[in-house]
Parts: structure tokens; C-alpha cells; sequence
């Protein structure tokens, strides 16, 4: 080193060192993570992003961005079991300490429990940090690829922009998105209970039933009825808001039986 006139400080050598020999180091919430779901016998997909070293290009670090995950037998089971009429997509807060989102995919047996009613079945979970685009088509990109033969004709979700954006896009964009009339429901709720609107007790408990007509609502008649007796409780400003959010979209949660 003397003659080539190079010098370098041992913790420079003592990070190259560990980068040649950790490509793919891993934090420990990452491996616990990963350990804990193959001890559980669990099948997974994960999306990943890495730090990379500048000196050397290697990744000194892997950072689990989502992480997809089903039991084998519910591969089979699925793809024997799960119609390809529709499936609901969902997101739910608070069931971990690392307050990861947990994402699920329910779909409808083939196998009647009555003759007007079918059984949900669970398809795959995922554990994710936001319901952004690039989750949810990670998220059914691998579920197609493992739990269903053929799409869903129809996909029942909530309003989230991220996935509504990607839909399109993604195995299940073949078929019809209809929403969530629950979800679109408690957004009503949560704007006409808010303090600044002003409406009374009696006159809110008008409001949610007039709601519920006007989404659960079957023909183009029921339809402009039920919105008629929603506008006629409402103020100016929510009139303008059942304008921008519900009108665009309720042929979509209206007369379902044509739409699928």
C-alpha cells in the first residue's frame, strides 16, 4: 500500500468487509418476520426495498416493504373451492404491535350453504404499511398467481384511491369494482355526525336510513326516489358532496343485479 500511495481507516475495511459478505443482510424485525411464517408453516411472497453502499453497490440492508402469505392447503382449497364470481378486498388497522395493515382477499364457495346463500372463503393475507397502488397490485398480482384459476367477475372494495387507481391494471381488472355500500355508508355517516354540520340527533337518524335507501337502491326508480328522500334532509354543502362522491359512481352500487 505504501508504493500505490493508497490508505484506508479499518472501520472503512471493516464496512467493506461486512458488504461483501451481506448482500442481503437483513434487519432483525425483517427476520422475524420471515422466520416466524415459515415456523408456521405458512407459504409467502415479499416485496422488498434495499439500501445499497455507495462505495461498493452491495445492499447493506433489506427493508420488507409487504409481505403476502397463505397456508399451502389453502392454495389447493382455494383454487378447487373459490367461484369466480366475486371476491371482496380489504384493509384492517390495530391486529399487530408493528401496526402493519393486514390486507385480506374473501371470496364465495362453490359449495351452497342454502339455496340463496353462499359461504365466504378466505383467500390470501398481507401485511403491508399503506393501502398505496403499489401494494395492492403486489397483493393481487400474487393471488392470482396462487389462489384462483379465473378472475372474479366482480371485486367488492372501499373507496381508497390507491386501489381504485391500480385496478385497471391488475388481474382483476377484467371484471367489475363495485364499491363497498358499508364503506361508502360510514363516509356519510362521518361527515353528517360531524359537529360542524350541525344536524340534530333525530334529524342524522333520518339521514343514515334515507343512506341506506338510496345504496341499497335495485332500479333505476328505487334509485331516484331513494335520492330524492336523501337530498330533501340535506344541507347545501352535503347536497354538493353526495354530487362529487356518491352520484359519478352509483350506477356502480345501483341495480346490481344487471351489473353482474
Amino acid at each position: 500500500s505504501e508504493g500505490l500511495e493508497l490508505e484506508i481507516q479499518a472501520r472503512q475495511f471493516w464496512n467493506m468487509r461486512k458488504s461483501a459478505y451481506e448482500s442481503e443482510a437483513l434487519s432483525s424485525e425483517d427476520q422475524r418476520i420471515e422466520d416466524t411464517l415459515t415456523e408456521l408453516g405458512f407459504k409467502f411472497d415479499m416485496r422488498c426495498s434495499y439500501e445499497v453502499d455507495d462505495c461498493t453497490g452491495y445492499a447493506i440492508r433489506r427493508q420488507i416493504e409487504q409481505v403476502v402469505f397463505w397456508l399451502p392447503e389453502q392454495e389447493d382449497i382455494c383454487r378447487r373451492f373459490l367461484t369466480d364470481f366475486c371476491v371482496i378486498i380489504d384493509a384492517t388497522f390495530n391486529t399487530n404491535r408493528t401496526r402493519l395493515l393486514l390486507g385480506m382477499m374473501t371470496g364465495m364457495s362453490n359449495v351452497m350453504l342454502t339455496t340463496a346463500k353462499a359461504a365466504s372463503f378466505p383467500g390470501p393475507f398481507s401485511y403491508f404499511k399503506s393501502e398505496s397502488r403499489e401494494n395492492w397490485e403486489f397483493f393481487i398480482e400474487v393471488a392470482s398467481r396462487h389462489c384462483w384459476i379465473r378472475s372474479p367477475k366482480v371485486t367488492i372494495a372501499d373507496s381508497g384511491a390507491g386501489l381504485i387507481s391500480v385496478f385497471p391494471q391488475t388481474a382483476l381488472g377484467g371484471g367489475t369494482l363495485q364499491r363497498c355500500i358499508w364503506h361508502l355508508h360510514e363516509n356519510l355517516k362521518k361527515r353528517i355526525s360531524s359537529k360542524k354540520n350541525g344536524y340534530e340527533k333525530e334529524k342524522r337518524a333520518e339521514i343514515y336510513a334515507a343512506g341506506w335507501g338510496y345504496l341499497k337502491a335495485e332500479t333505476t326508480e328505487d334509485l331516484d326516489i331513494s335520492r330524492s328522500r336523501l337530498y330533501a334532509l340535506l344541507k347545501a354543502d352535503d347536497k354538493i358532496w353526495l354530487d362529487t362522491h356518491w352520484r359519478p359512481i352509483e350506477r356502480i352500487f345501483a341495480d346490481r343485479k344487471s351489473v353482474v
